[in-house]
Parts: C-alpha cells; structure tokens; sequence
C-alpha cells in the first residue's frame, strides 16, 4: 500500500517539456497526482512544432497545480540545459525548501523505441513523486539530494541486466530533488553550460 504524508516543506516541480513524440501520455503519467505545492512547466518546442504552441499550452493547464508556463524554441545541442536553466533564472525559489526537476524523457525518441524508455521513466516516478515520503525522510535527515540513478550501467549481480533492455539508450535519468534548505545558492548559481548531457552532469 502505498504511503502518504503531509508535505512540511514547501515543494516545486520543475517540468522540462519537449512535445514531438508520446509526450501527452509521458506528461499525463508524470504530472498526475503530484505531492508538490506548484508546478512550473518550460516547453521547449521544435520549429515544426511552432504553430501548435497555444494547443500545447492548453493541454498542460489542464493539469493540476500547473502555476507558470515558460516556453523557448529547442535547440537540440543544448539538450534540457536552455530550459533548465530559464527556469532558475524566472523563479524564486525563496519561496521553497524542495525543488524537483523531471522532463519529458523519451519524446525525442521514435515512437517504437520508447517502450524501455517509458518503463524507465515510470520507475523513476515511483521514487521521485509517488514516494516523495522518502525525499522528505532523507532531508531530515540532513541530505541535498533525493533521486534514483544506475551509476555506468554497473549491475549490483550479472542476472539484474534482464531488467533494463539492451536498446540504444541511457539508463541515467535525472529525476532529482533538491534540498533548497541546505544548497539553494549551488543550485541557483552552479553553471550548467549548453550541451546535450548538462543536467546529467549538474
């Protein structure tokens, strides 16, 4: 069964949005049901893309808490960093202790190659959102950060690698949250350059 508790420290979602493929069923599965107090989302849209920018927006209002939209054209060099980085510019965060940042992870692939990468993104929303009881057991704890990762795809025993299939992709999520008590000034100013694999590094 699973647990519940009250939030007692101000929490938000940070929501990095890339709307090509599977992305309304990604952003249902990850934006439903939430513990957080707010959601800010940042869409960052393709050219092709352009013209559906008010139907996008419109369907991500629909969702519960949703408080900001931030929108920026996608550039694919600089992967999640332009928006990322948008949003810590654009909000304050003083106004929390916690701030989560998930994406649409796995949009930008073909439809037929996000079955791995959808079962991926669930198990790291079963950690980061439906047992955001235990991000708060580990802030009191004293820890900065809250989050699920396979560390160079190292198994822990030879039969654990069934679990994850041998497909054209990195099982590295960056799902994380942010104790903002104890590091909110690393998170504000911490550099998180241009590049494809930025926040995996931040």
């Amino acid at each position: 069964m699973k647990r519940s508790r009250k939030i007692t420290m101000s929490s938000l979602l940070l929501y990095n949005l890339y709307p090509r493929t599977i992305w309304k069923e990604v952003t249902t599965s990850l934006l439903s049901n939430v513990p957080h107090n707010k959601i800010v989302v940042h869409i960052s849209l393709p050219l092709t893309k352009i013209f559906q920018y008010y139907s996008i927006r419109k369907q991500v209002l629909q969702y519960d808490k949703v408080s900001e939209i931030y929108f920026s054209l996608n550039t694919r060099s600089a992967g999640e960093s332009k928006g990322f980085n948008l949003l810590r510019r654009n909000i304050d965060f003083t106004k929390y202790d916690i701030v989560t940042y998930m994406h649409s992870k796995g949009t930008s692939r073909k439809r037929k190659n996000t079955i791995p990468i959808k079962d991926w993104t669930e198990y790291m929303r079963h950690f980061v959102i439906d047992r955001f009881d235990l991000c708060l057991d580990a802030f009191a704890k004293g820890y900065h950060l809250y989050g699920v990762n396979i560390s160079d795809h190292v198994y822990a025993r030879e039969e654990h690698k069934k679990l994850f299939p041998n497909c054209k992709f990195i099982y590295q999520g960056n799902f994380v949250s942010v104790n903002l008590k104890s590091i909110r000034q690393e998170f504000l100013n911490n550099s998180c350059v241009h590049h494809y694999y930025s926040l995996e590094r931040f």
